[in-house]
């Protein structure tokens, strides 16, 4: 990726999260670092299965528990959001099926980041500062044990593009 590409991808994460109400210059590296590792923002659908979709490569299930067990219950969360994603509040709402949500995932650049953002603001701890505590708050929170991802890779690939 270029620089301009960074920077370009850069502000549209930092537009959508301030929208949501949920920015943090931590929550914008980390973003913007997740969809560099999980996608190199090359690909909307997981190469193989396709289960995965977006840049930050978010599946259909993390996204309708993002709405069903989160937006459900934060009315007005849910309509930053759906301001900040650019789409109508049925897109956060419980009613929307799992192909709805699929196809704005590969849509729409600004669900992605939304949905991607939305699962990072659950967790209970904060966002660490330093690109290795990142790596490994991804690792552990958005990837999981049972991913491929490696904290190793992440840092690599980050260093190697952002800085």
């Amino acid at each position: 990726m270029t620089p301009e590409q960074v920077q370009q991808y850069r502000s549209l994460i930092k537009r959508v999260i301030t929208r949501m109400g949920m920015y943090s210059e931590k929550a914008e590296d980390l973003v913007l670092g997740t969809g560099l590792y999980e996608s190199q923002y090359r690909y909307i659908r997981q190469i193989g299965s396709g289960i995965a979709k977006s840049f930050w490569q978010v599946e259909t299930a993390t996204a309708q528990d993002n709405i069903k067990s989160y937006l459900k219950y934060r009315q007005s969360r849910a309509r930053m959001c759906a301001s900040a994603a650019l789409v109508p509040s049925q897109y956060v709402s419980e009613d929307i099926s799992d192909e709805e949500v699929g196809h704005m995932l590969e849509a729409n650049i600004a669900y992605g980041i939304m949905h991607c953002r939305l699962k990072y603001w659950r967790v209970p701890k904060g966002i660490p500062s330093d690109i290795e505590g990142q790596a490994h708050y991804y690792k552990k929170y958005y990837n999981s044990a049972e991913g491929k991802a490696s904290e190793k890779g992440y840092i690599k690939l980050y260093k190697d593009t952002i800085f």
